[in-house]
């Protein structure tokens, strides 16, 4: 998935690393700090909806570990006040 740089007035989201991971991976997250609502939407690879992880204003990462989803490829967006921001894609290995 190509995506271009957003202005950070709507929040950003950084490619989860490592990157194909076993294990721990980490994903950086910018979000507005007059945001009232901000989640990342982990997906499979055909757009089902798998968890979804609230995260704070402004600054802040989120740890994702492998032995949470079957090993593949998913798809993470980043919400904020109800608009996709961006995705990126993760491989999950074992």
């Amino acid at each position: 998935i190509n995506t271009t740089s957003l202005d950070n007035v709507q929040g950003s989201v950084s490619q989860n690393t490592p990157n194909p991971f076993t294990g721990l991976s980490t994903i950086r997250v910018s979000v507005p700090t007059d945001a009232s609502d901000a989640y990342l939407d982990i997906l499979t690879g055909n757009g089902q909806g798998i968890k979804r992880i609230p995260v704070d204003n402004g600054q802040s990462e989120v740890s994702l570990s492998s032995y949470e989803f079957a090993p593949g490829t998913y798809l993470y967006t980043l919400v904020v006040n109800g608009k996709a921001v961006d995705t990126k894609r993760m491989i999950i290995n074992r």
